[in-house]
């Protein structure tokens, strides 16, 4: 399979982007903002499996694919985090003027969904399956 295209869903927002080696998809909160962006190496078609996982490794790892986690304070982006660093973002009071950006290294920390046990009962539980299978792992770093 060749070729590369542009998905969006039915509120006009970017959803998946696709290029002959990469594959990348998008979710957003009910808001509208951007909740996450994966991206990953395409699989090559037609090959030996062997060589073809060693293809993909060596894609992500040159084009320092895998998942960005975006945070937000109202409808300013307050953070970004990925595997190597986390950015937070500092805007004037009441506006979306830029003040300060600072960045660090590794990922931001996220806090696990607590469970809340009424008589014996679990009201909540963890539900790893709504997310993408590399938010876990970040969440648990």
């Amino acid at each position: 399979m060749s070729g590369s295209g542009y998905e969006w869903d039915h509120y006009n927002r970017l959803t998946s982007v696709r290029s002959d080696q990469v594959l990348t998809q998008f979710a957003y909160d009910p808001l509208g903002r951007r909740l996450y962006k994966q991206s990953s190496a395409i699989r090559p078609f037609n090959a030996n499996l062997q060589w073809a996982e060693q293809e993909q490794a060596r894609i992500s790892k040159e084009k320092n694919l895998g998942i960005t986690l975006y945070g937000w304070d109202g409808d300013t982006l307050a953070w970004e985090s990925n595997s190597q660093r986390t950015t937070h973002y500092v805007f004037e009071p009441g506006s979306f003027v830029p003040l300060l950006q600072a960045t660090t290294s590794g990922t931001i920390r996220l806090p696990r969904t607590p469970v809340c046990k009424v008589d014996g009962m679990a009201q909540m539980a963890p539900s790893p399956t709504r997310y993408p299978p590399n938010i876990s792992a970040i969440a648990s770093a």
